[in-house]
């Protein structure tokens, strides 16, 4: 019994071991091409960690927001900020949990993101400005708006997520499945299967851009390298997302929004009809051959959209 005992013991310490190092190896992988380096940006000291933004151009502010996801960052907007920052200061933001900003391990919500926002719009802008988010990360401008308007002068949401989707509720099994992914060894094994190399194709095929000559090696490798980055601790936004933990009702700061809002959508992403179900007054452009990301795939026409929303309500 006791030989069967240190057995199952060794083997156990064996397997964990051989994760470890697996781990470790995936990271390096996954880093070693240095696309997301930190040379050009400064870190907002927030309370739960160091989020990472960059600075260009000058004139009226115009803060960028990619889309909330481990592989998530600022080099999502890589193909539009040369052509804003000619005639605004545009800040591109990697979200806390994401890309080159810290990965506290905690669960993440709706409300840590949108207090994110406050600070950073309130320390580091200091003045009305106009926010652009990507996907899921709508959520927290809108509730941004909700709480406290007074830093935002103008929203611009492209491709959000329908309001029907990002109101469902967290159920058990979902947490269970949080509380495994935050494990030290084997939750990091999980979440870096998960986060393989063929999952992140797949997110730009079928997510991004879904026709292939937008998807280039630098865009998987940038995003491939997001999620790794900072010892693969975005498996805890990781845990949150899949665990619903980030889901939120956005209805009533939709009927409450007194600033211009312009919804920027692709062929077929129909948020927009949920969204004007609860703000009539909204505006929408529909990037007729885009898909998830017009601002990747169609960057031209995406700044043309922008400005001219920025120039009909100056």
């Amino acid at each position: 019994m006791k030989k069967a005992i240190k057995n199952i013991l060794t083997f156990s310490a064996l397997t964990i071991g051989g994760l470890h190092v697996a781990n470790l190896i995936i990271e390096k992988h996954a880093t070693r091409l240095n696309l997301l380096d930190t040379k050009t940006g400064h870190f907002y000291k927030y309370r739960y960690g160091k989020i990472y933004y960059e600075k260009h151009g000058s004139g009226a502010p115009i803060v960028l927001i990619h889309n909330l996801a481990p592989e998530g960052s600022g080099f999502e907007w890589s193909k539009i900020i040369h052509q804003l920052s000619k005639t605004n200061t545009v800040y591109v933001v990697d979200l806390l949990g994401c890309g080159r900003s810290d990965k506290p391990a905690l669960t993440y919500t709706n409300y840590i993101y949108v207090n994110a926002l406050n600070f950073f719009l309130r320390d580091v802008i200091g003045k009305k400005a106009t926010v652009v988010t990507s996907g899921r990360s709508s959520a927290i401008a809108l509730m941004e708006t909700l709480m406290d308007e007074s830093y935002i002068e103008k929203l611009i949401l492209i491709n959000p997520i329908s309001t029907e989707t990002d109101s469902l509720l967290l159920n058990e099994p979902k947490r269970l499945l949080t509380m495994l992914y935050q494990l030290p060894i084997i939750g990091t094994y999980l979440y870096n299967v998960a986060m393989r190399r063929s999952y992140i194709l797949g997110r730009c095929s079928n997510n991004y851009c879904t026709k292939k000559y937008y998807i280039t090696r630098n865009m998987i490798n940038a995003y491939y390298e997001a999620c790794h980055l900072n010892k693969c601790h975005g498996k805890y936004l990781y845990a949150s997302i899949t665990s619903e933990y980030l889901n939120v009702d956005v209805k009533n700061a939709l009927k409450n929004l007194s600033i211009p809002l312009l919804i920027i959508s692709g062929k077929n992403e129909n948020a927009y009809g949920t969204y004007e179900t609860y703000k009539e007054d909204l505006n929408h452009i529909k990037i007729n051959d885009a898909t998830g990301m017009p601002h990747v795939e169609f960057p031209r026409r995406t700044c043309d959209a922008i400005t001219s929303f920025l120039t009909k309500y100056f």
